[in-house]
């Protein structure tokens, strides 16, 4: 199993903190995805690893930011 401390989306403006990867899933420990959002969101680290990701129908494009603690995402590649 992956283990990344912080992925940013590319616009800096997204944190997933605490990630796990298990399988075509990325565990969250914690997250927060700005406003405006869209889906699918590639994320990176600062050792160079990559995701993308699908952002569920409740956050995309929304005009508030969204928060939340132990969740997880598909990741398309």
């Amino acid at each position: 199993m992956h283990k990344v401390d912080l992925l940013t989306s590319l616009d800096k403006q997204s944190y997933f903190i605490n990630c796990r990867v298990n399988g075509e899933v990325l565990e969250v420990g914690a997250v927060f995805i700005a406003s405006f959002s869209s889906s699918p969101m590639k994320l990176i680290s600062e050792e160079s690893a990559s995701f993308t990701i699908e952002i569920p129908d409740t956050a995309l494009n929304k005009d508030f930011q969204m928060v939340s603690a132990d969740t997880s995402f598909y990741i398309v590649s």
